[in-house]
């Protein structure tokens, strides 16, 4: 495992103490680096400094949906520099996945996992995701109390990922526990230390993927780690490139919808009549799942940097400039969306949220997402009618993400 040197480590701590600093002075950008409880308030902040302007840290800030919009598409801005390099500093080996890639490797490398979430596989998915449900359900004790994110949420997407890159059940308890591990990279940077324990997470779950790409090769079946060693074979990417591909699945497919399906519970919970509503109509789960992904959003921001000079909303952003669109405040975005403070799994949307982000990066396993948190908001409402909480909730606290780490609840 590479380890941060002196200077890596002094250099993420000068960035730690500059973001403090310039979220001291007020800056309401710098202040959600430094990871809130609940951000929305600063997002209105932000809002408030006009569509677009430039922070004190140095990056340009929108909470604006039409203006993000248009940036998470625009050609000329992408997630690293026009040269290839990396706008900040190599955080972990998932920063070497084709989610942080340009064209024309994100392309080739997206192609292979474009069919993974087609409409036919999502059928072909949704009884085993319906199974997990139940089996979850069956070891939980609703009287007496559970954790809704610990005992549910967590473990639904992570055993279907398992089933999609073809885990043995031999690896299942090392991969649940690299997989949770290696979420930290969704907290951002936190410490040298946090740094030091993702990237032994992460470093452990690409050593299992290479041993398991080796047995694909030699026993390929109807799973992803063997579509990537037949694309290997084929010339199309490198091992390094399966490697990382294989990571991102893991991650990215897990924490979102394990977050996802926690706000959604959440946010019902809070609002009785939501919950009845979804009791009494349980064909009313996608609309749970748009609203819960506009109105409480399980991704946060995505960042883009402009790879030449380009002017936006009539300022000039100069090539290498860096803007982060906060997808989450552009959400709620009152010229947008009517009302957006308000949860409501019956708003009729005319315009798409973010919460998948747009464009070239859009999230490859939205649908995916989408039909787990269907799934599982119909066995809840099914299952533990009389759901209620029974303490505090535990948060996340992330610049980039949004969730919760532990639900106390019972029923009955």
């Amino acid at each position: 495992m590479p380890v941060p040197t002196r200077e890596q480590k002094e250099a993420e701590l000068h960035t730690s103490r500059f973001i403090w600093y310039m979220g001291a002075m007020g800056d309401p950008y710098a202040l959600l680096l430094r990871g809130q409880e609940d951000p929305y308030e600063l997002f209105e902040q932000v809002r408030a400094r006009g569509p677009l302007h430039l922070s004190r840290t140095g990056t340009w800030v929108t909470a604006d949906h039409a203006l993000g919009n248009r940036i998470l598409r625009h050609p000329r801005f992408g997630t690293r520099k026009a040269d290839g390099s990396r706008v900040a500093p190599r955080f972990s080996s998932l920063d070497d996945s084709f989610l942080k890639l340009d064209e024309p490797d994100h392309s080739r490398l997206r192609r292979l996992t474009i069919p993974l979430f087609s409409p036919k596989k999502m059928g072909g998915y949704r009884p085993h995701v319906e199974h997990v449900c139940e089996e979850l359900l069956d070891g939980v004790d609703p009287a007496g109390g559970f954790d809704l994110v610990r005992d549910f949420a967590k473990h639904l997407p992570i055993a279907l990922i398992r089933g999609l890159l073809g885990i043995p059940d031999a690896y299942r308890e090392d991969f649940d526990r690299c997989c949770h591990g290696s979420a930290l990279v969704l907290e951002g940077f936190v410490s040298p230390e946090r740094s030091e324990e993702l990237e032994r997470a992460v470093d452990e779950l690409y050593a299992m993927f290479q041993e398991l790409l080796e047995m694909r090769a030699a026993e390929p079946g109807d799973d992803v780690l063997s579509r990537l060693v037949k694309a290997e074979r084929e010339g199309v990417l490198t091992r390094r490139e399966s490697i990382g591909a294989a990571g991102i699945i893991a991650v990215a497919g897990t924490e979102t919808t394990t977050n996802l399906v926690a706000n959604g519970m959440k946010a019902l919970l809070d609002r009785p009549e939501q919950w009845e509503m979804l009791k009494a109509d349980p064909d009313l789960a996608p609309g749970v799942v748009e609203e819960t992904l506009r109105w409480d959003s399980p991704a946060q921001m995505a960042t883009r940097v402009a790879h030449e000079d380009v002017e936006v909303d009539g300022h000039l952003l100069k090539e290498g400039s860096l803007v982060a669109v906060l997808t989450a405040a552009a959400n709620r975005d009152p010229a947008v969306f009517e009302d957006p403070d308000r949860f409501d799994i019956t708003r009729d949307c005319k315009t798409e949220h973010l919460a998948f982000s747009g464009g070239p990066h859009y999230c490859l396993g939205a649908p995916l997402a989408r039909m787990e948190g269907d799934a599982a908001f119909r066995a809840l409402a099914r299952r533990v009618p009389d759901l209620r909480q029974t303490g505090p909730e535990e948060r996340w606290v992330s610049p980039t993400a949004r969730g919760l780490r532990g639900f106390p609840v019972a029923a009955g």
